[in-house]
């Protein structure tokens, strides 16, 4: 597994796993209870992986000057609750944009 985990380090990937559900803002009664838990996907670079967590972050910088890599956003997911790992390609099928406002 170490090996596979390798491969997807500084990866594109989603991942689906199994998280809680519930938590309600205030009391309820034991009758009203709905337990249950919400599959989750999540979209990030693997930024450090093994085999009891993967990291993700959806957004990483792009290193300029002095090479400082910056990450926001990340989350570590227990292997316990994932389903899949699948990694992402990019390709030809976007179209790039800008945000700028035209000159």
């Amino acid at each position: 597994m170490a090996n596979k985990a390798d491969e997807l380090t500084e990866s594109l990937v989603q991942v689906i796993w199994i998280d809680t559900f519930g938590c309600p803002a205030g009391w309820e009664f034991r009758e009203e209870l709905n337990p249950g838990y919400t599959r989750v996907k999540s979209v990030g670079t693997v930024m450090a992986i093994s085999d009891d967590f993967v990291c993700l972050a959806p957004h990483v910088s792009q290193p300029a000057g002095d090479g400082a890599t910056q990450v926001a956003g990340h989350i570590t997911v227990p292997r316990r609750s994932i389903l899949e790992i699948n990694k992402l390609e990019l390709g030809r099928s976007f179209t790039a944009f800008s945000c700028l406002a035209p000159e």
